[in-house]
Parts: structure tokens; sequence; C-alpha cells
């Protein structure tokens, strides 16, 4: 968001129409490469791509290795060209203000300023992502043994079948709801901890 806003104020034309495109594409890109890792994805998801960004830009994001990466990269080299880049500079500030009076060496400094304030705080932001994206990836890499998962639900299923045993003579007909309100509520807080556990790929 923070990015999309120094986008928003600092950039122009299509530079910042390009990264706030590059922005949007960038959740289902980390999305899909969560969800199949080094996987190609599948054609619905290039074509739902093409949705967001130019045929060039998903063309060269789906031959990537690694395509939250990529995203970051042109997002990085936008900004960077857009502050760097000598012709572009001199067609936004020019060497004069709105009035036709040259720069002063102050004004200059402050525009030096403004454009080094931009650019850092940009690189920061995309550094944030890049975190991000390393803590998703950690906790996707992150195994959950298959046989804490067995083990719990064979454990509840056991209890749950047992319970009407305990509780038919001390609640005749009405340990029906009582045993099924448990039943659900449990069976339901188990299917919520699968989910924690792979939370990319739920539903």
């Amino acid at each position: 968001r923070e990015l999309a806003r120094l986008s928003h104020s600092s950039l122009r034309g299509w530079d910042r129409e390009h990264v706030l495109q590059l922005l949007a594409a960038f959740p289902p890109v980390l999305l899909q490469h969560l969800r199949s890792g080094r996987g190609r994805g599948s054609g619905k998801q290039r074509e739902a791509l093409k949705g967001l960004l130019s045929e060039s830009d998903v063309d060269r994001i789906w031959a990537s290795r690694h395509r939250p990466m990529c995203v970051l990269r042109m997002i990085s080299a936008i900004v960077r060209s857009a502050f760097t880049d000598i012709p572009k500079l001199a067609r936004r500030f020019g060497d004069t203000d709105p009035r036709g009076t040259k720069f002063s060496p102050f004004e200059i400094s402050i525009i030096k300023a403004e454009v080094g304030r931009t650019v850092d705080s940009s690189e920061r932001n995309i550094a944030a992502l890049v975190s991000s994206v390393s803590a998703a990836e950690r906790i996707v890499k992150t195994a959950i043994p298959k046989s804490y998962s067995k083990h719990t639900s064979r454990f509840l299923s056991v209890w749950l079948f047992s319970l009407p045993l305990v509780l038919l003579e001390q609640m005749s007909w009405r340990c029906v709801p009582a045993v099924a309100a448990i039943t659900w509520g449990l069976l339901s807080i188990e299917e919520v901890g699968n989910m924690v556990e792979d939370p990319f790929n739920a539903p």
C-alpha cells in the first residue's frame, strides 16, 4: 500500500501505471508460487494475469524461475530508471520553476533530497516485500509431520465414538443433541487447525 502511494505521488505517466499494474499482479503471482512452488501454473492463471499486465510482462514473469521476485525486480528497475534516467528527470523537473525562473542552488538541493528520499523509501518497501516472500516460503517449507495429523484425527474419532457410552446413562435421550454439538465443535476446530498448518492451500 505504501509503495502504491509513493508511485502515485512520485512517478509520472507509464512508469506510474506500470508499477501499479505490477503491484496489483504481485499477490496472485505470490499465491500461485506458494501453492505450486516451481510448478508452471495453469493456463487459467496465466490468462487471469493477462487481465492485469501486458502480454510481454506476463511472458517475462511466466518464464522466470521465481515469479514473485521477478515482479519485484521489475518494480525496482522502473523506480530506479525513473530517478536515474537523465532525460526523464529533465522532462519532469526541467531547469526552471513554473514562473520561468531558473532554480536556485537551494531549490536544486531540495529536489535532489526529495528524489533521494523517494528512491530510498521505495527500496525499503520493496525490501519489505522481499522479506514477506521469504517468510511465506519458510511457512510453506516447514512441514508438519503427517503422523501428527493422523494421530490427532484418530484419537478424536475414538473419543467421540465412546462419548455416547459415557453420557447415555446420565443424560438419556439428551445425549444425542449433546454429542452432536460436541462432535461438530471439535471436528470444526480440527479442520481449522489443518487449514492453519497449510494456509496457502486453504480453499
